[in-house]
Order: structure tokens, then C-alpha cells, then sequence
């Protein structure tokens, strides 16, 4: 989770600069912060996507933003879910003739389930399966067990992300606030 706020003190300095203008502020900073969450999503995505091979898409539909800033609430908190596992379908896989390949590192190399198997086959009209990946367990036909990857959660704490994404988001709602001060200014 990480909090994005900006604190009475930098509001009223920016109030106290614009002098007759300064009704606009509490809107704008609302804003602001509005805007830099948004883009804290796309950083966290980004930090997630450099270490696991899944899509943006992925990872963001496990971040969001439970509440937005208001001219009364000037704070807002960007959460990455902890989730289940994420199936392994989203990590590339593909069925082979010995099991099914797949790929969870960006840097690593491509791994083999061997005897694991995709669903559904053309021949095969189990469309509930979604092309998730299924491995048998033990010798017999029955019972088989979904295979799963890694989620983003574990990823962005595993590797320490915090920090980073809040220095990117803090630096972030700097510039959004200059932007916002600036088109106060130049409001008539």
C-alpha cells in the first residue's frame, strides 16, 4: 500500500502565493493527487512487469485505488491486492509434446511441466478451461490440479519495489501540483 497526501502546511503556502485566486486551490490539489495515483498504478505495474513475463494488464487489474482525493481529503492510498497466484496460462504458456512451457522471469529462460497439458484441445469441448494448464497427480487419469505462477503481490515484496515507486510517485505529485499552480495563474 502507499499513501500519497500533501500536507496543510504546502497547501496554505500555495494558497498564500496566490492570493485572490487561492478559492481553486483545495479542486486543484484534489486533483493532483488524483493524477499522480493514476500514474503510481502505471509505475507499480511497471516495476512488477520488469521482473515477472505478464502483461500490464495483468498485474493492474491487481492494484487499486480504494478511495479518491476530495477539496476535503486531500490523501489517497494506492493498493496492491494480495492475491492468489496468478495461472499459469498468463505466463506464456504453451502446450509441447512432452507438457506445457512457460516463462515467470523476464531475465530467465523458458521452463517445462513435463506430462502437463492445456485445455481445451480442438477435439476437446471443455471451454470452461480456458486454456489454463492442468498436470495429473500420481499414476492414475484422475485427480488433475491447476498449475499457478507467482502473483504481483509477492513480486513487488519479494524484490523491495516500495521505495522506488514512491520516490517516482512523490516526484510525480510534485509536478502535477506545479501543473495545477501554473493553470491557476494563468485562469482570468
Amino acid at each position: 500500500m502507499i499513501d500519497l497526501s500533501i500536507k496543510p502546511v504546502e497547501i496554505k503556502r500555495i494558497e498564500a502565493a496566490l492570493g485572490s485566486k487561492a478559492k481553486q486551490v483545495p479542486r486543484k490539489v484534489a486533483s493532483a493527487v488524483n493524477k499522480t495515483a493514476t500514474r503510481t498504478k502505471g509505475f507499480m505495474a511497471k516495476e512488477v512487469s520488469k521482473e515477472l513475463a505478464l502483461t500490464q494488464k495483468n498485474i493492474k487489474s491487481t492494484i487499486s485505488i480504494p478511495e479518491r482525493a476530495t477539496p476535503k481529503n486531500n490523501s489517497v492510498k494506492i493498493v496492491l491486492r494480495e492475491t492468489k497466484k496468478i495461472p499459469l496460462r498468463d505466463y506464456g504458456a504453451r502446450q509441447t509434446k512432452r507438457g506445457v512451457s512457460y516463462k515467470i522471469s523476464r531475465q530467465g529462460s523458458r521452463k517445462l511441466v513435463k506430462g502437463a497439458f492445456q485445455g481445451p484441445t480442438p477435439d476437446i469441448r471443455k471451454a470452461s478451461w480456458r486454456g489454463r494448464v492442468f498436470a495429473r497427480v500420481g499414476e492414475s487419469r484422475l485427480p488433475i490440479v491447476q498449475l499457478y505462477g507467482p502473483s504481483p503481490w509477492g513480486a513487488f515484496n519479494k524484490n523491495k519495489m516500495r521505495r522506488p515507486v514512491l520516490k517516482l510517485a512523490k516526484k510525480q505529485l510534485r509536478k502535477e501540483l506545479a501543473e495545477q499552480v501554473r493553470r491557476i495563474k494563468l485562469s482570468v
